[in-house]
């Protein structure tokens, strides 16, 4: 077995791919774990040198591979020979080389986008980005600062009270988060103190000690605390306690004692005197005191602090006071939002919600290569996509998009990225690019020693490339790309609104106006589905039949699973194929069937509602009586009848809470004047300020009723 398993081809090639491709990023580890065991202060040169972007050319060598021989003679894929490239379609060998190549560029693509976000942090986001101020050299030091002070600059400028309305400028601020850190507050202000000298001894002691040795506690346990902040308030919604769990809280918890304020327990006479029924004004103070939503909360400063903001009252805008998300994503989306503040700064922030941004690199010639992160609208720049800039002829790679931002690399010309920008969708100077990647044996012959290759077969307008590619677009960034192209929505949905399909056929027709319907359909078909997972049940019982006895025992979970699934997915089979044999029966029978089925149906309905009725009518006329035995005599005397109409009304007095009531219940609709099925009316209020008053309002409603549902038997309310 483990001869069969270690001559698998497939997995082979997979090992190469994974070992050859991943080799500089283990260099790059290997390099710093080397570093640090020198002394304490190399820990600081690596975090310099990661300011600086050493990391930069690590993704270049990442992205080289796929010209790298070595690589590709060990994959065993051959190598240009003649004068003429080979043809694809006249070797099926070709076909298979290709996916192996394939497969090379997929796993190289996402594992230097991976090392890029990984380690931009370290030059756009604080406090990391004063880590080359640490370093001996002048110019890295001065190039360091520059930058400092231009993200400094534009974050002070977003923060202008001016901005408060944007929101746009508000979401930017969140994904930044940093700003609201004490550590971080702390390195801007000691960068302003020392009016950004890039040779102040003050500053570079500070990086120095945050960055030589180990990580620092301070940093540590902000990041830490913060995680279980997260944590906790995503596990936490209960917004009050129990009564009880109060009470028990407030008797048992000694901070209150501990604080100067004494315990006071309740006792037996203390809830008596307070006791609802005895005092009502005091009932309502009790039930609100239990209910957090009612009980003021202390404040985070003096009331007399102008600048007081109070503790966050709910979990809304707790998150607005903390970072969205923890880990290695809240750091990227950081990045990308401060490389937006530092363009949209000279511009006052005016087009903050439509432009999209990245890193970007010159390219030498098509075969070089390069990458890039997208923004808005980043529905377009998939992972792996090739795009081309038609002002500076330059072909980029994507490597995904972190919400914000895109990098572009060029290992042979810089060491740190540098940002790039689009505003316009409708006149962009981007064009998607479809390329076709090329085995070393098709590569042209000026660039045999080039390896393989990526080969451009057309240029195309972003939406349309992304339209003809099937790529997933939701309906919010569909909307923005109809209402910039000014294209007639025509809606199908409830109330004629427009929903997904509808836009996706505008845009469409707007770009594929001269394809034929059934080309239109399938790109439509193509962008409105939904993927569903394929089983895979077949394949794993398949592939453990081959295992010896001994290994099948290790997978005796997956296989009963496996088998599971199966026997339920040919049950599911069988019911179907049963159901399309009864669909075949004769529609006269199926009708015949279908019509004797409602009509037992209907008339056991019929039956059981008749039933239903009789019970309920008998359940209400048992309670009518049994409310009108409870009625005092001297009400009886007063209500219509004077006693003698028994089942249709009764009356209650309750002395403790000082109320009349008249209970007189009918169908809906039956009384248009007055819909209420009851009158009750508290004495010594302004209205009713004595028993007399509230009795005459309640008995007057039953005389009213009666009297406008009996026309023909009307009995006038006694005067006294």
């Amino acid at each position: 077995m483990y001869f069969d398993l270690i001559s698998d081809r497939r997995l082979q090639i997979d090992a190469i791919c994974i070992t050859e491709v991943s080799q500089p990023l283990v260099a790059m580890y290997q390099s710093g774990l080397k570093m640090q065991k020198d002394n304490q202060l190399a820990f600081a040169i690596q975090r310099a040198q990661a300011g600086e972007g050493s990391w930069w050319s690590t993704c270049g060598e990442i992205l080289e591979k796929i010209h790298s021989s070595s690589l590709l003679l060990r994959m065993g894929l051959t190598q240009r020979l003649g004068e003429e490239a080979a043809e694809e379609e006249d070797h099926e060998w070709l076909a298979a080389e290709g996916q192996m190549l394939q497969t090379v560029y997929d796993f190289s693509v996402a594992l230097a986008s991976n090392v890029a976000w990984s380690q931009v942090m370290f030059r756009y986001s604080l406090p990391h980005a004063i880590a080359p101020l640490a370093s001996r050299n002048r110019k890295v030091r001065e190039d360091a600062m520059a930058l400092l002070k231009k993200m400094v600059d534009a974050l002070l400028a977003a923060k202008r009270p001016e901005h408060d309305g944007n929101t746009d400028l508000q979401k930017v601020l969140d994904a930044l988060a940093w700003h609201r850190q004490p550590l971080a507050a702390e390195v801007v202000m000691s960068l302003r103190q020392t009016h950004f000298d890039p040779h102040s001894e003050e500053t570079r002691r500070v990086a120095v000690e945050l960055y030589a040795g180990s990580a620092t506690t301070k940093d540590v346990l902000e990041s830490t605390f913060g995680f279980l902040q997260d944590v906790s308030r995503r596990c936490s919604k209960n917004q009050k306690l129990s009564q009880h769990a109060v009470w028990m809280y407030a008797q048992s918890s000694k901070y209150a004692t501990t604080g100067g304020v004494p315990h006071i327990r309740a006792t037996k006479e203390d809830w008596n005197r307070f006791h609802p029924n005895l005092q009502p004004e005091l009932a309502i103070q009790f039930a609100r005191c239990m209910n957090a939503k009612n009980t003021r909360v202390p404040e985070s400063h003096p009331a007399d602090d102008a600048d007081a903001r109070g503790l966050p009252q709910n979990t809304h805008e707790v998150s607005k006071r903390k970072w969205r998300t923890s880990g290695p994503l809240s750091h990227q989306k950081s990045v990308a939002a401060m490389a937006y503040l530092m363009h949209g700064e000279p511009t006052n922030f005016q087009k903050v919600g439509l432009m999209w941004r990245g890193l970007t690199v010159k390219l030498q010639s098509l075969w070089a290569l390069f990458f890039f992160v997208n923004m808005q609208p980043s529905i377009f720049f998939t992972q792996g996509g090739v795009f081309w800039q038609s002002v500076a002829d330059q072909y980029m790679l994507s490597l995904g998009v972190r919400q914000f931002v895109y990098l572009l690399l060029d290992p042979s010309s810089t060491r740190q990225p540098d940002f790039l920008f689009n505003g316009d969708l409708v006149n962009s100077q981007w064009k998607r690019v479809s390329v076709k990647l090329l085995p070393p044996a098709c590569v042209p012959i000026e660039l045999a020693s080039s390896g393989a290759g990526l080969l451009v077969t057309e240029h195309m307008d972003l939406v349309k490339g992304a339209l003809k590619d099937g790529i997933t677009i939701k309906v919010d960034d569909l909307k923005l790309i109809c209402r910039e192209f000014k294209l007639r929505i025509v809606g199908t949905g409830k109330g004629k609104r427009p929903v997904k399909r509808d836009y996706v056929k505008a845009l469409v027709e707007h770009y594929f106006a001269d394809s034929s319907e059934e080309e239109k359909q399938q790109i439509i078909e193509r962008l409105c589905r939904q993927r569903k997972t394929q089983s895979t049940d077949v394949e794993l019982l398949e592939h453990v039949a081959h295992l010896d006895p001994e290994n099948k025992e290790c997978f005796k979970d997956q296989i009963k699973a496996a088998a599971e699934n199966l026997e339920d997915i040919l049950q599911q089979k069988g019911r179907a194929q049963g159901e399309r044999a009864a669909q075949q029966r004769s529609k006269a029978e199926k009708d015949q069937a279908a019509t004797e089925k409602a009509a037992r149906d209907r008339e056991t309905k019929e039956k059981a509602h008749q039933e239903h009725e009789a019970l309920e009518r008998a359940a209400r006329a048992a309670e009518m009586d049994r409310l009108w035995g409870l009625t005092p005599a001297f009400l009886k005397e007063l209500l219509p009848g004077g006693g003698a109409i028994t089942g249709t009304f009764h009356a209650q007095y309750h002395p403790v809470n000082e109320f009349f009531k008249v209970n007189y219940p009918v169908s809906a609709g039956q009384d248009r004047v007055n819909p209420y099925q009851s009158c009750q009316r508290k004495y010594g209020t302004a209205q009713n300020p004595t028993k007399f008053h509230a009795l005459k309002t309640v008995i007057k409603f039953a005389y009213d009723r009666w009297n406008r549902l009996h026309p023909d038997d009307q009995r006038p309310m006694s005067p006294s």
